[in-house]
């Protein structure tokens, strides 16, 4: 508990948060037991609440501590999620599945995207130029991937659906480079092209 003055002393006298070395056995004792609940959490959200004695407790304490309890049981979950999709899009990848990438680069005011997919270790890069409702799709030389941003390795079903060789022609689909590259993700992750 932080408070105005200079040497972060509590007014009424309960504890320097910011010198952790200044803490009594009771702010130790209040660390210790937050951090073997944020654990519990964790675990909890990790284990899908299996665990009936550490789901209880978990709900327990939320219910007795209220809001931060509760904002960091809701952290434990998105974290927890995070890790096993991680792994699932590792994985997904380090076995050769298709993947779908992204990128974009700023010229001028207007953000141009292209988009590519990797299957069997071969990445291939297109963008989208012409007019709304008739744009060319064309392969994206390095000059292009090299100064854009991108994102690689999002799972998709079939890179040949997302960016078929007679694709790199014309998508009547597409009225800009973003929507031309919403257009192949979807593609690809849905398998099919109708």
């Amino acid at each position: 508990m932080g408070n105005a003055p200079g040497d972060a002393t509590d007014p009424s006298g309960l504890v320097n948060w910011w010198n952790p070395f200044s803490w009594t056995t009771n702010e130790l004792a209040a660390f210790s037991e937050g951090t073997q609940d944020g654990v519990l959490m964790i675990y909890n959200a990790a284990t899908f609440h299996q665990d009936t004695q550490v789901n209880a407790y978990v709900n327990n304490i939320i219910q007795q501590n209220g809001g931060t309890y509760g904002f960091a049981n809701g952290s434990a979950h998105v974290g927890a999620y995070a890790a096993y999709a991680g792994v699932f899009v590792w994985g997904w990848g380090a076995v050769g599945m298709p993947t779908f990438n992204v990128g974009f680069q700023f010229n001028g005011v207007i953000p141009h995207f292209i988009y590519g997919t990797t299957s069997n270790g071969v990445t291939t890069w297109a963008h989208a130029s012409g007019i709304p409702g008739w744009l060319y799709i064309q392969v994206a030389g390095p000059t292009v991937v090299e100064s854009s941003f991108t994102l690689m390795g999002v799972p998709i079903l079939s890179a040949a659906t997302a960016l078929p060789a007679a694709y790199l022609t014309t998508n009547p689909d597409a009225r800009t480079c973003l929507t031309a590259a919403l257009d192949a993700w979807f593609h690809g992750t849905v398998g099919f092209r109708r």
